[in-house]
């Protein structure tokens, strides 16, 4: 299991100084499976960083709940905001015996002027993810279902190694009878789906 110096020491050296002033600024936090991080119509306060395994971020609309994102290890927690920045239609839960590393915006902002080289790293990490997101999501709306199973097999193989299958036809679009016919699909063609 990560800690979080083992991410940010991916971008930057940090010496002892540094990593007591990371860790004045974030706790740890464990979440047993299926646990509630934050509720529907909960604003969310905190900043999250995913340290092991996986998170599901749902959405709800009138009485509808719908799969966003999945977060693993070494990934922030993008949460879409309205005007208000709050985010209330959504929801944060593990999916496994999952580790955060969790701040608010305070501690955020103490450890960036204490650490000024952390602000930098941050950037170009958050950009990155929400790039990669971004390219992923506009990738998989152009797909058919036996394509888009094919893609996140090929790209990003935790969501069909780690994630149950009811969530995962949630987030592609798709019903559970659906994923489970494709999924039938792909294995004929002798591909190995535990590799």
């Amino acid at each position: 299991m990560k800690t979080i110096f083992e991410f940010v020491e991916q971008y930057i050296e940090l010496t002892d100084e540094d990593k007591k002033i990371i860790i004045a600024n974030n706790r740890e936090k464990f979440f047993k499976k299926n646990e509630i991080i934050k509720n529907f119509n909960d604003p969310f306060k905190e900043n999250f960083f995913v340290l092991s395994r996986c998170v599901c971020l749902s959405y709800q609309y009138l009485d509808y709940t719908n799969v966003s994102d999945f977060f693993f290890s070494g990934d922030p927690i993008l949460i879409p905001m309205n005007e208000s920045n709050q985010a209330t239609l959504y929801q944060l839960r593990s999916i496994t015996d999952t580790k955060l590393a969790i701040s608010n915006d305070f501690q955020t902002e103490i450890l960036i002027k204490k650490l000024p080289k952390f602000e930098s790293v941050c950037r170009q990490f958050a950009e990155r993810k929400l790039s990669e997101k971004i390219f992923f999501t506009d990738k998989i709306k152009s797909l058919s279902p036996l394509e888009k199973y094919k893609f996140i097999f090929e790209n990003r193989r935790q969501l069909v190694n780690q994630v149950p299958q009811h969530l995962l036809a949630s987030y592609l679009g798709m019903t559970p009878e659906t994923l489970s016919r494709v999924r039938k699909l792909f294995t004929t063609n002798d591909i190995d789906l535990n590799q």
